[in-house]
């Protein structure tokens, strides 16, 4: 699986190592899959948009 690496400022760094039971690295993961289903859906939705206005009639008089 490859590795990606997060930066974060010290003091959240001391925060999150407060919290010892969270998995954080879960986290990330999950919120990164949430993201690209969002982005995913609103291009499918732009796509689909797009396609019905280009399939729409022309006006009277255009070939």
């Amino acid at each position: 699986m490859p590795l990606v690496t997060l930066r974060v400022d010290p003091e959240t760094k001391a925060r999150m190592d407060r919290l010892e039971a969270v998995n954080w690295s879960e986290i990330l993961r999950e919120r990164i899959f949430e993201v690209l289903e969002r982005e995913s859906r609103k291009n499918r939705m732009e796509a689909l948009r797009l396609m019905e206005r280009l399939s729409r009639k022309s006006p009277a008089g255009w070939d």
